[in-house]
């Protein structure tokens, strides 16, 4: 005695039958009742959904012996012989091994011809997609003007592969999912005819490996009935299927939230001897963190997950006990280590590594504090002010406090800066307002001044040994123009202000007058000034040519006409008083420990370096 399996004993024999596609069948009973009815229908959706079933129900309709209805009455010899699938004016063809011109032109010839005992010739094609370029071609003329007796009805699950010209002359219906709900009501149903038992969680577990397909569940539910006779447990459906119970992902899931290292490795091994594919544990531990992480945050599963009420409820309780930050992170591990599963070689080693870093996680308190560290870095990287928050003793977590450097006392070289957000890291150069100044040739000259308006003592003569002329003068650091408004020590706020007047005019004869220092003779309450520069390069642009006339052009300006000046070339010259230069670079090593030892005893500085196990290698400020 031959054996009809579930989903084609129960396939369904009218539209009212149909379970899930309930706006495709509105829409072609409407289409029949009206007569509306198109030549070319294409249905298209995942496997096992019922697209080949509406097609021969929509035969059904438009050739039963009575007349053209939405409710054949399924007797006559038109109907039944459909159901049974030997009506010869509905022909049913397998796109995947009819794929070439001559079968296509065989299919013509033969709609050319009118149908035998029915009104319509109708040509139901499966997996349509599998036709040729060339197939498509030969069909096309055919499908745009068939002759009036001649319907088409083409299903595909990829519907992407048709070509367009095929697809503007058809009807599209598509066929959605069915849902987890309806496919358990159809099982049921059936069990019910069959007066057989499954175990709901076990029903629950076959609806979750249809994935939407109502032929898939039926398929399983009799492989579940041949393993374990007419009743089922869940542990009977998850090992006739090799699929991993709920109960099982859940005892993982907890075990995870509760750090439990242990108990986490021996259920990973438990499914990993019953030969489980680790995959699906992966996957259902991640569609698990899903749930307790989306019933956490909205409070209620309702309308959001396809599962049992009852089900629904244990699954809020759950993750009422746990915080929502903690949820979401393990979700997202979880969503990660589904894609790592899938390229690993050797899925328990992976599994395990997975699992232990999410048992092993820090506080999520902790995680914030090095989300914050991390994003200051990353601002910090791509020359950003950063805008963060850290989290403070006695704060709330939802309480952001802007950590910025303090206002140092007037002896400290960095008291006139702005407030300054510290880093704990090796970062890239600080983003400057404006560039630092090129040293060039090209200046900005007035028009020169007689000698005689000023008096000024001759030039000395240069001595000592000659430099190399490809000598360039020494580029300004960017930390150096961050102190330019903080005060140098030991320098002559007159010749601090003496060089800012030049720069407004030639920055780069402002840069050569920096590597000047003072000769012991220097006196500026008596307008005499010796300078001494310890490169003739310095000297040279400050002596010769139209910088020379406009330098003293300048020194009049500023300390008029009495003012004398001596420059001079000693390479080794003991100073008594620090250039501009060197005194910026000491306010920059000063200011550079303050803000090294206040990034010391930053909170979230100290968290990252005690998580990460690393060491401040260097600290700036941005501006």
């Amino acid at each position: 005695m031959s054996y009809l399996v579930l989903a084609r004993k129960y396939r369904p024999q009218s539209f009212d039958d149909v379970v899930g596609q309930g706006a495709v069948v509105h829409t072609l009973k409407r289409a029949i009742e009206t007569e509306r009815i198109h030549h070319a229908f294409l249905f298209t959706g995942s496997r096992g959904v019922g697209k080949t079933t509406i097609a021969r129900l929509l035969a059904k309709c438009l050739s039963c012996e009575s007349e053209i209805t939405a409710n054949p009455c399924g007797v006559c010899s038109a109907c039944t012989g459909i159901t049974e699938g030997n009506w010869v004016d509905v022909m049913e063809i397998d796109g995947a091994s009819n794929t070439s011109v001559d079968d296509v032109r065989n299919l013509r010839e033969s709609a050319r011809y009118q149908p035998s005992a029915s009104r319509f010739k109708i040509f139901i094609i499966d997996e349509v997609h599998m036709l040729s370029k060339s197939a498509f071609n030969a069909l096309l003329k055919t499908l745009e003007e068939p002759p009036p007796h001649v319907k088409f009805v083409f299903a595909t699950t990829e519907p992407h592969k048709i070509p367009i010209t095929i697809l503007s002359r058809c009807q599209r219906y598509d066929f959605g999912r069915i849902s987890k709900n309806e496919i358990l009501e159809r099982m049921q149903a059936v069990l019910a005819k069959e007066s057989l038992t499954v175990d709901p969680a076990g029903l629950g577990l076959i609806a979750d490996a249809a994935d939407g397909g109502m032929r898939d569940a039926l398929s399983l539910l009799d492989q579940v009935l041949s393993f374990a006779g007419g009743e089922a447990t869940e542990a009977q459906v998850a090992a006739a299927l090799g699929l991993v119970d709920r109960s099982q992902v859940i005892a993982l899931a907890d075990a995870i939230l509760n750090k439990d290292a242990k108990n986490t490795l021996l259920q990973i091994n438990d499914v990993y001897q019953r030969g489980i594919d680790l995959r699906q544990v992966m996957q259902g531990l991640a569609t698990e963190m899903r749930h307790l992480a989306v019933s956490k945050s909205t409070g209620s599963l309702e309308g959001l997950v396809d599962m049992a009420v009852d089900i629904r409820a244990e699954t809020e309780a759950r993750a009422a006990a746990w915080e929502l930050k903690d949820l979401q992170r393990l979700f997202a591990m979880a969503l990660a280590g589904v894609d790592q599963l899938a390229r690993a070689e050797d899925s328990k080693l992976t599994l395990e590594l997975i699992a232990l870093k999410m048992v092993e996680r820090p506080p999520w308190t902790e995680m914030v504090a090095i989300s914050q560290a991390m994003s200051r870095l990353e601002a910090l990287a791509k020359g950003k002010k950063p805008d963060f928050a850290i989290l403070t003793d006695g704060e709330s977590p939802r309480t952001p406090t802007r950590i910025t450097a303090p206002i140092a006392p007037s002896a400290d070289p960095i008291q006139d800066a702005p407030d300054a957000v510290v880093t704990a890291a090796t970062i890239e150069p600080a983003v400057l307002e404006e560039e630092p100044p090129e040293l060039s040739e090209a200046t900005v000259v007035p028009e020169p001044i007689p000698a005689t308006s000023v008096s000024a003592e001759p030039i000395e003569a240069i001595d000592g040994t000659e430099e190399d002329e490809t000598d360039e003068p020494e580029p300004i650091d960017a930390d150096e123009l961050m102190l330019e408004n903080m005060p140098l020590e030991n320098v002559e706020d007159n010749w601090i202000a003496f060089v800012d007047q030049v720069r407004q005019s030639d920055r780069t004869l402002a840069a050569h007058m920096e590597h000047a220092y003072f000769g012991d003779d220097s006196n500026f309450q008596n307008g005499k000034i010796g300078l001494v520069f310890k490169k003739k390069l310095h000297l040279s642009a400050v002596s010769q040519g139209q910088s020379a006339s406009f330098f003293l052009h300048a020194l009049k300006e500023h300390m008029g006409d009495g003012a004398e000046i001596q420059l001079s070339y000693q390479p080794e010259f003991q100073e008594t008083k620090p250039s501009i230069q060197m005194a910026r670079r000491r306010a920059l090593e000063k200011a550079h420990a303050a803000l090294r030892s206040y990034a010391q005893e930053d909170p979230v500085v100290q968290k990252a370096l005690s998580l990460f196990g690393g060491e401040i290698r260097n600290v700036e400020r941005l501006i």
